[in-house]
């Protein structure tokens, strides 16, 4: 903090006013009660700009979670897309893919799937850590800043809900394609 070395001062100038005023006659005690007083305004004002400067070092620094928070959500959508990308050969209308597109489609659906909620867990992560963070924040900030990362935490909820879905769908595909090859090894 920039107002550290002020308030050391401050504190110094206050414990000497202290030591000097037992046993001074009463012309010094009026004088170190002026001292006193301006003492304790400069205090006064110190804290006010200490006040201030926390209160936007706390904007600063609620900016910078907002917009990390953002990028996290971006890699999450990101990553939801690769699983769209690796789900595409099942959407092609075939009821059951050949053995070998169906074994790489469905890899590639775990891997992306993994990905993704790797990428959404760590978006929950940080949004649980940095609200709790904002407890230090004034009140009136801290309800701003949570309404600020709403809309970012329902986007991961939202692409945590579809992730439900796509790994449901990937373990029915498997399944699909085991029962498949079973009974191409039974009629055979």
């Amino acid at each position: 903090d920039l107002m550290k070395p002020a308030q050391a001062a401050l504190q110094a100038a206050q414990q000497m006013l202290n030591q000097r005023s037992r046993g001074g006659d009463s012309a010094m005690q009026a004088e170190l009660e002026k001292l006193r007083a301006r003492g304790a305004s400069l205090r006064t004002k110190a804290d006010a700009i200490n006040g201030k400067m926390r209160t936007q070092r706390d904007g600063l620094q609620m900016q910078g979670t907002i917009v990390a928070a953002k990028d996290m959500a971006d890699k999450v959508d990101l990553a939801y897309a690769k699983c769209q990308e690796a789900e595409m050969p099942f959407l092609k209308g075939l009821e059951v893919l050949p053995r070998d597109q169906s074994d790489k489609a469905i890899a590639d659906s775990e891997t992306a799937s993994q990905e993704a909620m790797l990428a959404i867990n760590q978006a929950k992560t940080f949004l649980r850590s940095k609200q709790a963070e904002s407890k230090k924040y004034t009140q009136e900030a801290a309800a701003s800043f949570t309404e600020k990362l709403k809309s970012t935490q329902e986007r991961i909820e939202a692409s945590e809900a579809k992730m439900t879905t796509f790994r449901q769908d990937t373990a029915d595909r498997k399944m699909a394609a085991m029962f498949s090859d079973v009974m191409g090894g039974v009629s055979t």
